[in-house]
């Protein structure tokens, strides 16, 4: 662990060369504890980086969101706990959702969906919807969905996006539903953003065998008369279908 401290005293010196060396540090470090047959370093090293970033403020805003990133190397439940309290944190909390993305646990997938509901800030609940969009779990679904109706477009062309990625057929007419939203119109490149969302919701399930629904949507979106790009794209999905 001493190795450990040095590179995180060298991250808070603010100094261009050491905080490279604390960054090269810490790659071996992590790269070590993240190996097979690991789990212990693993878990005292995320326990001292978890510590760090949440009692380390002599370490500074940019080490401890340096430090809050490296939780995602590492990280499991226990860290994602950690990164979830970080999201109330307007300087951190960019970090926290970075690590959390890449932490494959309950954990993490309910911080992201907390996230998702509660937190300010329409480009950040954006990436969070990105996030949630490579998950399954328990509140996904109906966060990515409450995500379509968000007050911001952003925020609801992400949620569309990221339900494309679902392989449920239940989740294009909800998509849809956003262009059919007179109260808040969609411009071209949203429309676009939308029609190519629901063409990789059509390859998605194509991939999980649910051929009948994926025709039904391809033959949807050739009906909406798509931009030409999105037209072929339809139609060459539809011909793989057969």
């Amino acid at each position: 662990m001493d190795a450990l401290q040095q590179a995180l005293d060298q991250l808070a010196t603010g100094q261009e060369q050491e905080i490279y060396k604390a960054k090269l540090a810490l790659q071996g470090i992590l790269g070590e504890a993240t190996k097979p047959g690991n789990e212990e370093l693993r878990a005292k090293v995320a326990a001292k980086l978890s510590e760090a970033v949440i009692n380390g403020g002599k370490y500074g805003v940019a080490a401890r969101s340096e430090i809050a990133r490296r939780l995602g190397e590492v990280g499991k439940d226990a860290e994602a706990t950690t990164l979830r309290s970080l999201i109330a944190d307007l300087e951190l909390r960019e970090p926290a959702r970075f690590a959390l993305d890449r932490i494959p646990t309950p954990a993490a997938t309910e911080a992201l969906v907390e996230a998702a509901q509660n937190a300010i800030g329409s480009r950040f609940r954006a990436g969070v919807m990105n996030a949630l969009g490579q998950r399954q779990g328990k509140g996904v679904l109906e966060a990515l969905v409450e995500g379509t109706k968000d007050p911001n477009m952003i925020v609801r062309l992400a949620a569309a996006e990221a339900l494309a990625e679902q392989a449920d057929p239940a989740c294009d007419p909800v998509i849809v539903a956003i262009l059919e939203d007179k109260t808040m119109p969609v411009d071209e490149r949203g429309r676009a953003r939308i029609m190519k969302g629901r063409i990789r919701l059509v390859g998605n399930l194509i991939r999980e065998n649910k051929k009948v629904e994926a025709k039904k949507i391809c033959q949807s979106i050739l009906a909406a008369g798509p931009a030409p790009a999105q037209a072929k794209a339809a139609q060459a999905r539809l011909d793989e279908i057969g």
